[in-house]
């Protein structure tokens, strides 16, 4: 995770992380991804990355967090992400709604091979932004990454119902 997206404060619509929560892997004997994924950013913001959860406690994480007034930034696998959300947007709006990874969480399917979205749940939305995306330079044979492509504005933007009476307590929930 690119620690300028958060520092440099390109996009206002995205708030800096207070909290930063890397959920272990499914494999987390041979990989600790999530950690590091986030520890620049935690380096930079000083901020401890909380990595007491596994991969299958997402109402543990959910539970952590659900009464902060914190923004939070959650790192984890797209799949759980995704479940993570319904999870959070069912406990806080009261509504099921079936998201899959990616650029647009209503489709059919996930996009296991995007790792550039970011989801953001803030102001009654749930919003996907773009960090940057991943090209092919096919005269070195290699992938390099772009950052012109980094928007201010939200490639997707889903309103949810406000009718939640504990959503002034949230600040912002950060999903990578």
């Amino acid at each position: 995770m690119k620690p300028d997206f958060f520092t440099k404060k390109k996009n206002e619509n995205i708030k800096v992380p207070e909290r930063i929560i890397a959920i272990k892997q499914h494999h987390q004997d041979t990989s600790n991804r999530s950690f590091q994924t986030v520890s620049v950013l935690a380096n930079i913001l000083n901020i401890d990355i909380e990595n007491d959860y596994k991969y299958n406690e997402i109402d543990k994480v959910i539970n952590s967090f659900y009464n902060s007034d914190k923004t939070v930034l959650v790192c984890c696998e797209h799949v759980e992400m995704a479940l993570m959300v319904e999870s959070l947007i069912y406990k806080m709006y009261n509504i099921f709604i079936k998201l899959h990874w990616g650029k647009n969480p209503l489709t059919n399917y996930d996009r296991n091979h995007d790792y550039t979205s970011m989801w953001v749940i803030d102001d009654n939305k749930l919003m996907v932004y773009n960090m940057f995306d991943v090209i092919y330079d096919s005269k070195y044979e290699y992938y390099n990454i772009d950052y012109s492509k980094v928007t201010l504005e939200p490639q997707f933007i889903y309103q949810l119902n406000n009718n939640h009476t504990l959503w002034s307590r949230f600040k912002q929930f950060i999903l990578r």
